[in-house]
């Protein structure tokens, strides 16, 4: 249910903590294809995730270690992409 509540209506960014952990592999993956397609409507998705699958079709990643930051991956994120320019995937 707090995932139909999430997509519901046109938000514009949608934070999902472990979206996937309580689920069977095949809605996972559905959550998964769900988010992605939010994504390409615009939609930034915020993910909070220990499954590489899961995190691996990011356009940014950061790896946290102790609560700190421990690497990333992709560009980082410009103070522009909180203005809505169109610009957040």
């Amino acid at each position: 249910m707090a995932i139909a509540r999430a997509v519901a209506g046109g938000r514009s960014l949608l934070l999902a903590d472990e979206p996937t952990g309580a689920l069977d592999a095949l809605t996972g993956e559905s959550v998964m294809s769900l988010l992605r397609q939010r994504c390409a409507t615009g939609c930034a998705v915020i993910l909070a995730t220990h499954n590489v699958r899961h995190a691996a079709w990011a356009d940014r990643v950061v790896f946290l270690t102790d609560g700190r930051v421990a690497g990333e991956t992709g560009p980082p994120a410009g103070p522009e992409c909180l203005l809505g320019t169109g610009q957040v995937r």
